[in-house]
């Protein structure tokens, strides 16, 4: 029994797959771990077309701005487990060197960062970690917002897990102005993240949407609307009102701002408030609004 709890300590396999690998190797316990690994391996390849829709959304602030992560898995259990979280803080300090020293960060150049156990890289301690809870893990996205001259990235994580700066969504957005932009961070990144999770915008301005996205909604406009029976030389109009009813929709500028009751546009309130609260025009450049499980 020992032995069996040694290597469970080791492998994290379960009770029964390290008694039967223990047998299989006659007591050996170093045969039986490397039955036990090429066993997991093999459970992990056949889990490499599974769905890693849980996990954590994280931003990591560092010396050349803020860098927000994506990290799966497939079940909210592995999720709350200590080994997943230890290996997101390891992800995060691995993005957080990167960030400091200046250096491209991308999911290839942080898997290839050291493990934080000392030995290997962190996509070797992923790989270890897929073994012991029998899971698809997944860094599957990360982006860098930098802070030049005259720019400003505040950000807000929403359903912190573990850490503040880690949870099921966060908003990270990038800023032009010659205000004070630490106000933003500490008066108004979080409910700018509340607007963003409530509403789900796809671009600053309309004429940064995609070309696929607005054809896609175009078609299926203009499908709902002859289905509907409508009079063909209507079904033009008709479908540019709907389509100006999405643009508003999907455009964060011309949101209304769900923070008050004003009903406001989050232009208007950049214009008024956000201005007034840093001492300076505030200029939108770009943002991400990331949940858990959608890349």
């Amino acid at each position: 029994m020992a032995d069996i709890k040694k290597i469970r300590a080791k492998t994290g396999a379960g009770i029964a797959a390290c008694k039967k690998a223990l047998t299989e190797a006659g007591g050996d316990f170093a045969k039986a771990e490397d039955l036990l690994r090429v066993q997991g391996a093999t459970t992990l390849l056949k889990r490499a077309g599974n769905t890693a829709s849980e996990g954590l959304v994280g931003v990591v602030p560092h010396g050349n701005g803020a860098t927000i992560f994506d990290l799966n898995c497939e079940t909210d259990f592995v999720e709350k487990n200590d080994l997943f979280r230890n290996f997101a803080q390891a992800v995060f300090g691995a993005i957080e060197k990167l960030g400091n020293e200046g250096a491209e960060i991308s999911v290839d150049g942080v898997m290839a960062s050291p493990s934080a156990q000392g030995t290997g890289t962190l996509n070797d301690q992923l790989n270890e970690l897929g073994l012991a809870v029998r899971e698809k893990i997944e860094l599957s996205r990360v982006e860098t917002f930098t802070k030049e001259d005259g720019h400003h990235v505040f950000w807000h994580v929403e359903n912190n897990r573990g850490s503040k700066l880690m949870g099921k969504q966060a908003v990270v957005c990038k800023v032009a102005s010659t205000g004070d932009g630490s106000k933003l961070q500490k008066d108004f990144a979080e409910a700018f993240a509340v607007h963003c999770i409530c509403t789900g915008p796809i671009a600053v301005t309309r004429d940064r949407i995609p070309k696929d996205a607005i054809d896609r909604e175009q078609n299926i406009q203009m499908e709902i609307v002859k289905q509907s029976g409508k009079p063909e030389e209507m079904i033009e109009k008709i479908v540019g009102g709907k389509m100006n009813k999405w643009f508003k929709e999907k455009t964060l500028m011309d949101q209304v701002w769900v923070c008050d009751d004003t009903n406001r546009t989050v232009q208007k309130v950049f214009d008024t408030d956000v201005k007034e609260m840093v001492g300076a025009p505030v200029t939108v450049e770009d943002f991400r609004c990331w949940k858990i499980g959608e890349s």
